[in-house]
């Protein structure tokens, strides 16, 4: 399983259009911080919503288009076959895969947020726990939609059916979700959104 990981992560780490993204994030990021103002510990600011954002919108993109076309690359070329010949068993092998991925684009992320905090600390600004709540949602849903992206690339065929899955996903989390919700709460009885909300209230107070 070690050797799937280092595989994985040396494959990801090289290739030439997430290392553009890493430096893509990292402008972007540092940017964001710099315009949206200075931020303050225990405070959540324009400048972290801004940076979650950026985030919401590119990582699970990213996450998608890694993960699926890589797999869906590698079964279209025949070398996952030939990794499968292996002495190592198909369920150590997806994890590993999945585990290298992690790490390579955790490691993006990081680049990204790093910047950014290089960008506050030159422009007068303090680290905030916000902002440190921002990248450890960040890491999480990279890992989500990693696992979702391992799993297209695997069903999919070739990298043109990935790269259309992926899409399709990225696109109703991000873009039509929200409709979504807010169509479903239009047409439920107010009574259930009512109790609903305070069922969340209720958990939430403790």
């Amino acid at each position: 399983m070690n050797t799937a990981i280092k595989y994985q992560w040396m494959m990801m780490i090289r290739s030439k259009w997430l290392i553009t993204f890493a430096v893509l994030f990292a402008v972007l990021s540092s940017t964001v911080i710099a315009s949206s103002g200075h931020e303050a510990a225990g405070v959540f600011t324009r400048s972290t919503a801004a940076l979650l954002n950026l985030s919401l919108l590119l990582v699970p993109l990213v996450a998608l288009l890694a993960g699926s076309l890589f797999i869906a690359g590698e079964k279209e070329d025949g070398r996952l076959s030939l990794i499968l010949t292996y002495p190592i068993s198909t369920r150590s092998l997806t994890f590993g895969l999945y585990v290298g991925s992690c790490i390579s684009l955790w490691t993006v992320v990081a680049l990204g947020y790093g910047s950014a905090s290089v960008a506050l600390f030159v422009t007068g600004g303090t680290w905030s726990t916000f902002l440190f709540l921002s990248f450890v949602l960040t890491i999480v849903l990279t890992s989500i939609f990693l696992a979702i992206a391992l799993f297209v690339g695997l069903v999919s065929s070739n990298r043109l059916q990935a790269l259309g899955v992926s899409l399709f996903i990225w696109a109703f989390f991000v873009l039509f979700y929200e409709f979504i919700v807010l169509f479903l709460l239009s047409i439920v009885p107010k009574q259930w959104t009512i109790f609903f909300i305070c069922f969340i209230y209720h958990i939430e107070s403790g």
